[in-house]
């Protein structure tokens, strides 16, 4: 008798997971499957999707910002070289002009000439001489004869009027 129990234990759990595996199992299976196939689907989507996002960002973010590196470098360099060309030709033709300058008053001071230039120039410049003395001094000379003239100088001719202008002076 424990034997037949056995048996129709057996039995009786066998054919009740055979029912319960019939009509629970391609339910389980496909709800397994279905679980399993979307988590995993999901998760190298993700995955995949995240890498690619990444990329494509990394490599979007990279070129727009290697692009206004370089636009604003390009533009910044541009205008500082431009500064500095212009500040270099201010400053080359300053240093033209004041050389030139300093030259010519320093090789006027070392003659007669400069000298007497410089002086006419001042005196003219206060009134006190006519502009154009050489003019003056040929008139004053030939046509009004209150001047001779005795090799490069010019001498009045009369001793008294030399003593008045003298005296005004």
């Amino acid at each position: 008798m424990l034997t037949g129990g056995l048996t129709g234990g057996l039995l009786g759990g066998l054919a009740a997971g055979l029912t319960i595996g019939l009509t629970n199992g391609p339910t389980g299976g496909l709800t397994n499957g279905l679980t399993v196939g979307l988590l995993s689907g999901l998760a190298i989507g993700f995955t995949n999707g995240l890498a690619a996002g990444l990329a494509v960002g990394l490599a979007a973010g990279l070129t727009i910002t290697l692009t206004n590196w370089l636009a604003n470098g390009l533009t910044t360099g541009l205008t500082v070289g431009f500064t500095v060309a212009a500040g270099l030709t201010v400053g080359l033709a300053t240093g033209l002009v004041i050389g030139l300058a300093t030259g010519l008053a320093a090789g006027l001071s070392r003659t007669t000439w400069g000298w007497f230039a410089a002086a006419r120039w001042w005196l003219a410049l206060r009134g006190q001489l006519p502009w154009r003395l050489m003019r003056f001094l040929t008139d004053a000379h030939q046509q009004r004869g209150a001047l001779r003239q005795a090799g490069a100088a010019y001498q009045f001719r009369h001793a008294e009027l030399q003593r008045h202008l003298a005296g005004r002076l």
